[in-house]
């Protein structure tokens, strides 16, 4: 998916004046109002990549209404045949500002350039508040990648989903926030398929992280926590499962990203977990009114997995797992 400069998504709400007193009295006063609808959704899904040098517009039509929806989601995908060039992985990285794409402004629709990589999209948290959006779905494969320091606030939900939640190498003491009235988190499933070739991360069961090489924090600030599935900060895996062309085994190759060094996770009201796993490398603060798992499930929180350097340990044992009241009654069952 390619957005040039210059080329504008818009699902902007609209608003119109009605007056309340038409098809009445003849004698009733005129009764005029201004009605205004909720912004729309632009949702962007890619096998391959995503290039957003463009506007992305879903702004609420007026007082009173609500900015639209904004998702990118870069799918899973399988193959029947493969080649070593096929092992890419797939991700999104977060940024607070965006960073304009390399494709030359010459490049024309059908033609290659190797600017056009497969595997990533890049947002910044300007284009989303620019584009007046107050609900935003992030979803990869491999990895949520957060580049930089970043201040994200939204007026509906944020959904993160799938990804392992990473810092980028550039940035290792990066301080991310981010926040809204609803958060969800939705863990994702890391297995091959077999008889075809996978090109994302494999873990086969529990992948460990390594410790955090700088002073990273991420903060989820939110009035309702949502987690289902396994979510992790965090990861050293493989990727790659099955043959490539020509026929034989897949090239070994390993992935590390870096997890943050502490992550918080703080609710005005309940955090809930539906057979979720919540991991991270480093410390774990958790602050709400109540956490628990929802009815018939369960629910894990896990600080300080992480790989040690020459050892077989992997658990970190400077770290820590803090849960603790935000001073607010929960709701009665």
């Amino acid at each position: 998916i390619v957005v040039r400069p210059g080329a504008v998504l818009d699902a902007s709400g609209s608003q119109a004046g009605i007056d309340l007193a038409a098809g009445g009295a003849a004698s009733a006063p005129a009764h005029p109002v201004q009605i205004a609808g909720d912004g729309g959704s632009i949702a962007l899904r890619s096998y391959d990549g995503m290039f957003l040098d463009g506007q992305l517009l879903a702004r609420a039509g007026g007082a009173g209404a609500a900015g639209g929806t904004l998702t990118l989601e870069m799918n899973n995908r399988i193959y029947d045949t493969a080649t070593d060039d096929d092992q890419v992985l797939h991700g999104i990285t977060l940024s607070q500002r965006h960073v304009p794409t390399a494709l030359p402004s010459t490049l024309r629709p059908g033609q290659a350039d190797a600017a056009l990589r497969w595997g990533n999209a890049a947002l910044g948290v300007d284009q989303v508040e620019a584009g007046g959006f107050d609900a935003l779905t992030l979803s990869a494969h491999d990895l949520l990648l957060f580049d930089g320091d970043i201040d994200l606030q939204l007026g509906r939900s944020l959904n993160l989903r799938n990804g392992f939640l990473t810092v980028a190498d550039a940035t290792p003491d990066a301080k991310v926030r981010l926040a809204a009235p609803y958060i969800r988190l939705d863990g994702g499933s890391w297995d091959g398929a077999s008889g075809y070739f996978s090109p994302g991360i494999i873990i086969g069961g529990r992948a460990v992280g390594r410790p955090a090489h700088g002073d990273s924090a991420l903060t989820l600030d939110a009035g309702l926590i949502d987690i289902y599935g396994r979510m992790q900060s965090g990861v050293v895996a493989g990727y790659g499962d099955g043959s490539v062309t020509p026929s034989g085994p897949s090239a070994s190759r390993t992935v590390e990203a870096d997890g943050f060094a502490a992550v918080t996770l703080r609710s005005e009201g309940d955090i809930r977990l539906g057979n979720a796993a919540f991991i991270v490398i480093g410390d774990l603060l958790i602050e709400a009114a109540q956490l628990y798992p929802v009815s018939g499930q369960r629910g894990v929180v896990i600080a300080g997995q992480a790989s040690l350097p020459n050892s077989s340990n992997v658990w970190d044992q400077a770290r820590s797992l803090v849960i603790r009241s935000n001073g607010r009654a929960g709701p009665v069952p």
